[in-house]
């Protein structure tokens, strides 16, 4: 036995020579954690991302966590166009220039607008990220965009760009709500966030010697996407491969494009998501806009004529009290603008035609489509009227609340004619198609009949015709999102399937965004938002949404095989028991003859209405109408 010395425990050698490995590891690994930590330190006292904008100059951004070993950059607040003139096109020439390096670690302004709109149509953020709302600030200066790069080495054409615009109805909106860092980090492709001007500064119509043709917002869009074509580049972006996408307002927007000659050519491909070119309120009425200037003029004490004298007054007044005003007034939206530009100037214009005559024409922008909704869109609608839907809903009141949808619609079409349409004939024909049949007062089943109506009314049916029109010249993919999160950070109730907003958080990878970090997630959320992401990316990135080596097979939509992917827990392309196509033949095909035989019933019927008519439903009405007009003639 070796010696030991005084007051010291004697140890076996292997022992020792152990503790003497411990000490030597406890050493290896705190020299370990102070150069880790000296690297951090290093990290984040770094030089922040820097790049020089052609034209313009240089911006530092900032570097994003989104995992430990996932990392985006983000360019923030860099202006697209100079600050806008009121109520005039977006000014691109020149472009806004510095010489020192521009700060791109913080968001610019929204463009003017109701902050108790913005919460109204952003439940979504309202609900969970209300301080994101709070700490928006509002300014005309507000013509900018946001690049979310991914970290590492861009590919040698360049990362996949795709391109946000904003849902909000057109009335509110900001480009600072969307963090894109998520998406670019694991999807490898650059996420661009647009903002553009809103309700009356994006949509004001005079069309009094082309005074004010409107279309500003989306003339702002074009103006974005110029500047992606000409410089996403420095950033490590494709030009040559850009995909636009945009939810509500932001997906008519994306339909609109498609039409539009001025966005000829700007992108590759496009993702219209719960909104269209087709769904109704997407072309607002000049009729419209008209009404709401004239009530404007008269809150605001303006002279409405001349035209030219309210025009200078409006454009003398606050910006945010207009804009209070304006959004309440309701539409403020996308005009057929070509009428309202002088004959020098039309070539300005966005829309050259309505959207029914572009696509009958087939002026449509060859480039790959993809499109939804979900599975019930505006159950909110409905979730916000004094009714307890698990109990209280009778068949008159179903039968109400269908009729009220009718009504808005039906306004535009009676106008101050003498012959007033027969609103009881449209109602009946529409309750027809939609009431349970066998005949029942179930509460259940009348809520859902209710909600496939609101559904399949203005979106279902609108999304099914542009892509029959845009499937002919493009590949297209068409999808209905029916997975309800285990976990929402909205309030659904238990009967509610997947209202409008639902999707976006899987869309925009929300399980994984750092604002949201204390939200507890259920994993299978988390695993589907990661499928999601990687669709969407897909279709950016290669036209297709499923790549090769998934068991998942999304067919492309053709109007012979109108297929829809159903995105739920389990994949699965549609068929005649999980979408109502007989419902969107209904709305596409037969509703405008019924209301055209609607329209003419006190006039003039043509045998020709009387024979289309008499081939569907409701026959009685027709006939009884036929035999009295053949009874004057006689």
């Amino acid at each position: 036995m070796r010696r030991c010395a005084a007051r010291r425990r004697c140890l076996p050698a292997r022992e020792t020579r152990s503790v003497a490995e411990r000490q030597s590891t406890i050493m290896r690994t705190g020299i370990s954690l102070c150069l880790v930590t000296l690297c951090l330190a290093a990290r984040s006292n770094k030089d922040p991302p820097t790049v020089t904008i052609p034209d313009q100059g240089p911006v530092a951004g900032r570097e994003i966590l989104v995992t430990r070993a996932q990392r985006a950059i983000a360019y923030l607040g860099i202006p697209y166009a100079a600050p806008p003139v009121r109520f005039a096109p977006p000014r691109t020439r020149p472009l806004p220039e510095w010489q020192i390096v521009r700060n791109a670690s913080v968001f610019g302004a929204a463009c003017p607008q109701s902050r108790a709109h913005l919460e109204k149509m952003h439940r979504l953020f309202a609900d969970a990220l209300p301080e994101q709302l709070e700490q928006i600030k509002f300014d005309e200066d507000c013509l900018f965009l946001n690049i979310f790069i991914p970290d590492g080495t861009p590919p040698p054409d360049g990362w996949p760009v795709m391109v946000w615009f904003h849902p909000g109805d057109f009335v509110a909106g900001a480009a600072s709500l969307w963090d894109g860092s998520v998406i670019a980090a694991k999807q490898k492709v650059i996420i661009v966030t647009v903002a553009y001007r809103l309700n009356i500064f994006g949509f004001l119509v005079i069309s009094e010697d082309g005074l004010s043709p409107g279309n500003y917002g989306l003339l702002d869009q074009v103006a974005a996407l110029d500047w992606i074509q000409k410089r996403i580049s420095v950033f490590g972006g494709s030009p040559g491969n850009v995909c636009i996408y945009g939810y509500d307002a932001g997906g008519i927007s994306v339909g609109l494009h498609i039409l539009s000659p001025l966005s000829a050519g700007k992108f590759t491909r496009a993702i219209a998501m719960s909104g269209n070119a087709l769904v109704p309120g997407a072309i607002t009425k000049l009729k419209t806009h008209e009404d709401n200037v004239l009530q404007l003029a008269t809150k605001f004490d303006c002279d409405k004529n001349p035209r030219r004298n309210l025009l200078a007054c409006l454009r003398r007044l606050d910006a945010i009290s207009l804009a209070e005003e304006a959004s309440d007034l309701g539409s403020w939206g996308p005009v057929v603008d070509y009428d309202l530009y002088n004959a020098s100037s039309a070539s300005g214009a966005f829309l050259p035609k309505s959207v029914d005559d572009l696509l009958a024409d087939g002026h449509i922008a060859k480039v790959d489509f993809m499109a939804g909704y979900t599975d019930m869109e505006d159950a909110f609608y409905y979730i916000d009227k004094s009714i307890n839907w698990d109990k209280e809903l009778t068949r008159d009141q179903f039968e109400n609340l269908i009729t009220e949808v009718i009504d808005e619609e039906l306004e535009e079409l009676n106008d101050n004619d003498t012959c007033p349409i027969n609103q009881q004939h449209v109602y009946d024909a529409v309750i027809f198609y939609y009431s349970p049949q066998p005949s029942t007062t179930d509460v259940n089943v009348l809520r859902e009949k209710l909600m496939d109506f609101r559904t399949e009314k203005k979106y279902g049916s609108s999304v099914y015709k542009q892509a029959t029109y845009i499937s002919k010249v493009s590949t297209t993919f068409l999808y209905r999102f029916d997975y309800k999160p285990k976990k929402s950070l909205l309030n659904i109730p238990d009967w509610a399937k997947v209202p409008h907003e639902c999707d976006i958080p899987f869309v925009w990878g929300m399980p994984y965004w750092p604002s949201l970090s204390n939200f507890l997630w259920n994993n299978m959320d988390r695993k589907f938002a990661e499928h999601v992401m990687m669709m969407w990316a897909n279709f950016a990135k290669y036209s297709n949404p499923i790549q090769t080596g998934f068991s998942i097979k999304w067919e492309p939509f053709t109007e012979d095989a109108p297929g829809f992917m159903i995105l739920d827990r389990n994949f699965n392309m549609s068929d005649s028991t999980s979408v109502d196509y007989k419902a969107f033949n209904f709305w596409n095909s037969y509703y405008p003859k019924v209301k055209d035989v609607a329209k003419s019933a006190c006039c003039n019927m043509t045998a020709e209405a009387i024979s289309l008519y008499s081939e569907h439903y409701v026959t009685k009405f027709v006939s009884f109408i036929a035999i009295i007009q053949y009874l004057i003639n006689s």
